[in-house]
C-alpha cells in the first residue's frame, strides 16, 4: 500500500523547517523534520527542544 506522507517526508533533508502537522485530526506544531525511520514508519519531528515521534502513516497534513 501506498504510503504518501511518508514518502514525501523522505525527499525532505533533516532539519527542514517546519510549522505543523496533523496527526489523526489534531495539529501538532513541529520545528523541524529529523529523520525518518522508514522500516517502523516513524517520523521525528524537532519542537521547543523536545522531539515528535509520529507514525509518518497517520500524518494527514503537512503545513510547511
Amino acid at each position: 500500500m501506498s504510503q504518501p506522507i511518508c514518502d514525501l517526508l523522505e525527499t525532505f533533508p533533516p532539519s527542514t523547517t517546519l510549522s505543523s502537522i496533523v496527526v489523526n485530526g489534531f495539529s501538532q506544531p513541529v520545528t523541524s523534520l529529523t529523520t525518518i525511520d522508514r522500516e517502523r514508519s516513524l517520523a521525528f519531528f524537532s519542537f521547543a527542544g523536545s522531539t515528535v515521534v509520529v507514525d509518518c502513516n497517520r500524518i494527514a497534513l503537512i503545513e510547511i
